[in-house]
């Protein structure tokens, strides 16, 4: 089983930040290769790890989950910035006839519902965790490099091992160096 890592850099200053990211992914890709994406949403933190990344593989698969209600300006960005910077990008989407709307009946509206105790948006699972799931199984991907900050990581690696039937997806198993836990994310 693979073994997780949650890179935390908390602790260090900006330069030591920089350089220790920069490493990181460049191991990720000398380690793993083509089954490396960066997960992608097109904010300043997941083009950041994009940037890096595609210095060390330039066609390195990007993967953006379009929930559907993602602003104009937004998905203009994504289009634009694909086309300029020649990114390698898989736009994953929701099952047919799953929607924000669909999903806000049945369960309410985000942080506002939780009469099934759930911790996670019903929306994020369904419109952004369970399609990057499945893109991540149909390319074969196990390093999956995204902006998440610490707090993400941790909230987004429960719901991915929840809902990707005991994580499949690359035969996650919880742990880091510091015994804290994490996700897969860089």
């Amino acid at each position: 089983m693979t073994r997780t890592k949650q890179f935390v850099v908390s602790d260090l200053t900006y330069e030591e930040k920089v350089e220790a990211t920069h490493k990181r992914i460049e191991t990720a890709i000398k380690d793993y290769g083509y089954q490396c994406a960066v997960g992608c949403s097109f904010g300043k933190d997941s083009m950041v790890v994009l940037s890096i990344a595609q210095k060390f593989l330039p066609d390195i698969l990007a993967v953006w989950c379009n929930t559907g209600v993602e602003g104009p300006v937004t998905e203009q960005f994504a289009k634009e910035t694909t086309e300029q910077l020649g990114i390698n990008l898989y736009e994953a989407e929701p099952k047919h006839g799953i929607t924000f709307w669909t999903i806000t009946k049945e369960h309410g509206w985000p942080g506002t519902r939780l009469k099934d105790k759930e911790r996670v948006p019903r929306c994020c699972i369904d419109l952004k965790d369970k399609p990057a799931i499945a893109a991540y199984k149909m390319f074969g991907i196990r390093c999956i490099m995204t902006g998440i900050t610490a707090e993400e990581s941790r909230n987004r690696w429960l719901v991915m091992k929840r809902e990707s039937n005991k994580a499949i997806l690359a035969g996650i198993d919880r742990h880091d160096d510091a015994g804290r836990g994490g996700g897969r994310g860089i």
